[in-house]
């Protein structure tokens, strides 16, 4: 696994851990979901707040909501890709909502120095 994908792998394992526990969430909580040692993370990320850091730029990325509504038939009624275009924006914004929430909630702030 090279190095790029191990951090999209941590990253993609964080997730939903932070979205639960904000702040709280330990890396070790984070490698034992991942499968891996907690060395590992700190080979990845400098610190914790650095792979917090990459979770808000994950759960912000809109790649994929973008290529969802790209993939809607044109050829369908405009009614029914306008529900599917909100439906792909409403989970994007969910998922970006709650892991930031999350982070907000648990103290962390939502700028940082």
């Amino acid at each position: 696994m090279s190095a790029h994908q191990r951090r999209e792998m941590i990253v993609r394992t964080a997730l939903p851990l932070v979205a639960e526990h904000g702040t709280t969430v330990t890396t070790g909580q984070i490698a034992r979901a991942a499968g891996i040692g907690e060395a590992t993370i700190f080979r990845v990320f400098a610190d914790k707040d650095e792979l917090l850091d990459a979770c808000i730029a994950e759960a912000q990325r809109a790649d994929d909501v973008l290529a969802e509504i790209a993939a809607i038939p044109l050829d369908q009624p405009l009614p029914d890709r306008l529900a599917e275009a909100a439906t792909a924006m409403e989970a994007y914004l969910a998922r970006m909502g709650t892991v930031i929430g999350a982070l907000h909630a648990t103290g962390r702030p939502t700028r940082r120095p």
